[in-house]
């Protein structure tokens, strides 16, 4: 997985967040089973996880690899849940007022532009601080465009059931 060079800051700083929210360092690594001087490496951004601990860490937290990469700002957002200032830049970008604008106003716009499988994050109701993720299925029917939720709602009580 090939991530740009000047990630490694953000990981580190996107795993320090994900820690304070989860309590102890240590405990965040019992529970991931991941040696705690290795991940003290990654909070200090001296070495990025393999593809295989990405995977486990970013399992764990209920996120993608790539969110563990974004802008800490733009992260920290996301998990404390203020989405408030994240739709309000959103509505001035141009790319969002032009989609918006396809999408309501131009008939000529082509299914294969929007439909498909997206990704799609929501805070958990069940395990407060973690985020679910889910898969967004956009779909013609007729006239109509359709959408249905597939989730995947792990057991923090019960490892290893979903």
């Amino acid at each position: 997985m090939n991530h740009l060079a000047g990630d490694n800051a953000a990981l580190a700083a996107n795993l320090r967040t994900l820690c304070d929210r989860h309590g102890s360092v240590a405990a965040v690594c019992r529970k991931l089973n991941v040696n705690r001087q290795q991940f003290n490496k990654y909070l200090s951004g001296a070495h990025v996880p393999s593809s295989a601990n990405l995977r486990t860490i970013a399992n764990f937290f209920g996120l993608s690899v790539p969110i563990l990469f974004s802008n800490p700002e733009e992260f920290r957002t996301l998990i404390d849940g203020n989405f408030f200032h994240a739709m309000s830049t959103a509505r001035h970008l141009p790319e969002f007022v032009n989609f918006l604008s396809n999408i309501v106003f131009d008939s000529t716009v082509q299914d294969s532009e929007i439909l498909g499988v997206y990704d799609r994050y929501q805070f958990s109701s069940i395990y407060k601080g973690f985020i679910l993720k889910s898969a967004f299925c956009l779909y013609r029917s007729d006239k109509f465009l359709q959408h249905y939720y597939i989730e995947r709602f792990p057991s923090f009580d019960k490892p290893g059931k979903t």
